[in-house]
């Protein structure tokens, strides 16, 4: 790698160069490279199988890549475990919600917001002037973040019992505990009617204005092309093309592999 190569990753908000996923002979990941720009919603679209979810696991940090690197604010961080990756400030949703449906919607936030409390065990656990202090304000913290996703007045409902729609938003609330600067979106339109779908839309411009960068993986191509500066388009784990949405929407090899079937 050359100085300025070196120096170009160092620059970038997310990069990603060259990364490729197998599963044996599944090619799941095939050198895929794009950059997002701090400040952006950058949109990832393609078919079931094109290798989408594979992404998101990867700059979350659920799998470490075959071969390639990711870049987050001048660091490395493909060989990082999951964990160390959402301390740098990378949150996500999931494809398939996965909340703790028996605990309260506030509860589920809190737990989201792990990496802001500084009280040690015994603290907690002896209930110590900190621990509580603390506590009262990430469960301060949860009802604000609760308000900003549409879900004021429902942080005491389980969250099994929420609709589908505000289950969607509680994962968004949960993943924004931990004070993301990059949101990861697996799909959150998923089983949305349009009026969900469009309140949806609503929330993620609210979060861009608020500072938050968002890659965004989505199936519902409007709400994509709505929402996002710039989309790549992934077809059997390789990227296909990338661009504006009036280059995308208007390529042709994206057409006929994805968009023409929509």
């Amino acid at each position: 790698m050359t100085a300025a190569q070196g120096e170009s990753r160092r620059g970038a908000f997310l990069r990603v160069d060259h990364l490729s996923m197998h599963f044996g002979g599944i090619r799941a990941l095939e050198d895929v490279s794009l950059e997002v720009e701090q400040g952006l919603i950058f949109g990832v679209i393609g078919p079931n199988g094109a290798g989408k979810t594979t992404l998101i696991n990867l700059l979350s940090g659920l799998m470490r890549p075959t071969s390639g690197e990711i870049w987050f604010r001048g660091e490395r961080i493909d060989r990082l475990p999951a964990h160390a990756v959402a301390a740098r400030g990378i949150a996500r949703t999931y494809q398939n919600i996965k909340l703790f449906r028996t605990l309260s919607a506030s509860d589920n936030v809190v737990i989201g917001q792990h990496l802001q409390a500084h009280a040690s065990l015994a603290e907690t656990l002896a209930l110590a002037p900190r621990a509580r202090a603390e506590e009262r304000e990430l469960e301060e913290r949860a009802s604000a973040l609760l308000a900003q996703v549409g879900l004021a007045g429902k942080g005491s409902v389980v969250a099994g019992a929420l609709s589908y729609g505000d289950a969607r938003r509680l994962e968004i609330a949960r993943a924004l505990g931990s004070q993301p600067a990059l949101l990861l979106l697996d799909e959150p339109a998923a089983g949305m009617n349009q009026a969900e779908v469009d309140r949806l839309g609503d929330l993620i411009r609210e979060l861009s204005a608020a500072g938050h960068t968002i890659l965004l993986i989505e199936h519902h191509v409007g709400l994509v092309m709505s929402l996002c500066q710039r989309i790549a388009v992934l077809n059997f784990g390789v990227k296909l093309a990338e661009g504006t949405p009036a280059e995308v929407q208007s390529n042709p090899a994206v057409v006929e592999a994805y968009l023409g079937a929509s």
